[in-house]
């Protein structure tokens, strides 16, 4: 069991890929529109910018050449030495510089230059929204609208010691199940992680020498600086898709991810990144088309040696470094197959469902009402008469996915139906379970003044059939919203059986 559990720890290699989940396409694309919808709006030329850079100076140039020659011959020899002396240079002074011209250009970025970029960055956003359109290929088979799947990859990073150096590259194979046509890459998330980064590279050379010969002496010294300073960008994460090789099969695609040390780090940072994949299956999405498609995800994992100066990859060995130990070995993995179901499957299975309703007045002109059921997802609204509940501003409350509560005028109970829009299929009637709204129907009223003010008014209920209720049977009912010409009446107590014509009904005191 020790050496199994050697085995397998040595078998590691730092990079792991859990299992493929499938998420909604069509929440993306909700979010996809809302994004090329504020593309829409955004304007890269701008005039202004251009009208100010007409006239500026592009660039200065000033060059001084400056020299000094001294010669001195040599010394004649005095009586006392039969030698002549060697000369001594003096210190030479370099002449003065000209005065610079008066002329102060302002510097800036010429207006074509600037209109170019403009225009490039304007077909960036030209280029990023026609992804965001899809393409047709990805979009119809069949004359038919194609079924989509956005796959989910949780990616753990936990680099060993022979990693360093390194950038950790995961592979995805995807092919479909049943192998008849193959699967699209439609999109890739996160396409590319960045940091910019600054760069300030010096270099300074001296050089000081001095020669004597017996009639004249030379020194010289010299100094050159050079000092780079510049912005690049370091990228974390590349977005890849790898070309379709000869023995590959059709139905199948490549793509993965590269992850890179940045920053001046020697590896690659640990944690798990969550990357996603838009795929187009084999299979149309037409309602009648109910059968679940299934994808089957392979992964391989490995390492690159990366040289963080160059920004550059390399196989096998470190080419810098001959002795340095290989990277870890490659790892291939099956994910298993993913099933993803059809738009209609998902709408009927995700859409609200109204259980049960509970009404309590609050007061003369307010109550709560709990909605008990299924699927409330985050987003789902409710229309009640004239007014649409969207939050807690209004008085929508989701308190989970099988409960809401919702604070409503008594005249919006009264005086309309209402209903449940869910983020998944139709919209689901706001239906009490109770009978007596089922098949009740009022028999008759009675009024019974209490002095000049006050009255009581006494409904008296059956059953469309005729078949009384009784307060067995109503025990437990909410109590009734009644309208007085037309407006919501307080006071209404529990019912209650009395005696009408013979016969005992159940009543409504308000």
């Amino acid at each position: 069991m020790l050496l199994l559990a050697h085995a397998q720890a040595h078998a590691q290699n730092g990079v792991a890929v859990g299992k493929p989940k499938v998420y909604d396409n069509r929440s993306l694309t909700l979010m996809l529109q809302e994004l090329n919808a504020r593309l829409q709006n955004t304007i890269a030329v701008d005039q202004t910018a251009l009208n100010k850079a007409l006239g500026l100076t592009q660039g200065f140039e000033r060059q001084d050449s400056l020299q000094s020659i001294s010669v001195a011959g040599a010394i004649p020899a005095s009586p006392a030495s039969a030698t002549p002396a060697v000369p001594t240079l003096p210190a030479s002074s370099l002449p003065t510089v000209a005065a610079a011209p008066a002329y102060a250009p302002t510097f800036g970025q010429s207006a074509g230059d600037l209109l170019a970029d403009q225009v490039q960055l304007t077909y960036q956003i030209f280029n990023l929204r026609m992804l965001l359109e899809r393409s047709l290929s990805d979009r119809l088979i069949d004359h038919k609208a194609r079924r989509q799947a956005v796959i989910s990859l949780n990616v753990s990073l936990d680099p060993t010691r022979q990693s360093r150096d390194s950038a950790a590259y995961v592979e995805i194979t995807v092919k479909s199940e049943h192998g008849r046509r193959p699967v699209s890459l439609v999109a890739m998330m996160p396409q590319e992680k960045t940091y910019n980064s600054v760069a300030l590279r010096n270099k300074a050379t001296a050089f000081n020498g001095a020669a004597v010969a017996k009639i004249f002496s030379v020194q010289y010294s010299g100094q050159r600086s050079q000092q780079t300073f510049f912005l690049f960008r370091d990228s974390d994460t590349l977005a890849l898709e790898a070309m379709r090789a000869g023995k590959q099969p059709n139905d199948s695609v490549t793509f993965g991810w590269e992850f890179r040390p940045v920053l001046g780090q020697r590896s690659v940072q640990s944690g798990t990144r969550q990357m996603f994949a838009v795929i187009s299956l084999p299979a149309n999405d037409d309602p009648a088309n109910v059968a679940e498609e299934w994808l089957h995800v392979s992964a391989r994992t490995f390492w690159r040696p990366y040289d963080h100066k160059s920004l550059t990859t390399t196989t096998g060995r470190r080419s810098w470094n001959p002795f340095a130990a290989p990277v870890p070995e490659a790892i291939e993995a099956d994910l298993g197959p993913v099933s993803v179901p059809s738009t209609s499957d998902m709408q009927r299975d995700l859409g609200p469902k109204v259980a049960h309703i509970l009404w309590t007045p609050t007061s003369n002109t307010n109550g709560v009402a709990q909605i008990d059921g299924e699927n409330f997802f985050a987003g789902t609204t409710i229309t009640l008469g004239a007014t649409t509940y969207n939050g807690a501003n209004d008085g929508l409350t989701i308190k989970s996915d099988q409960t809401m509560i919702l604070n409503t005028p008594v005249s919006n109970v009264a005086l309309g139906n209402g209903v449940v829009n869910g983020r998944y299929g139709r919209a689901a009637r706001l239906v009490h379970d109770a009978p007596v709204l089922a098949d009740g129907l009022l028999l008759s009223s009675q009024v019974e003044p209490h002095g000049m003010q006050y009255s009581t008014v006494i409904l008296y209920l059956s059953r469309r059939n005729g078949t009384p209720y009784h307060q067995s049977e109503l025990a437990a009912l909410t109590p009734p919203v009644v309208l007085l010409n037309g407006l919501p009446v307080s006071g209404v107590t529990p019912v209650t059986e009395q005696a009408n014509g013979g016969k005992a009904q159940a009543a409504v005191s308000v």
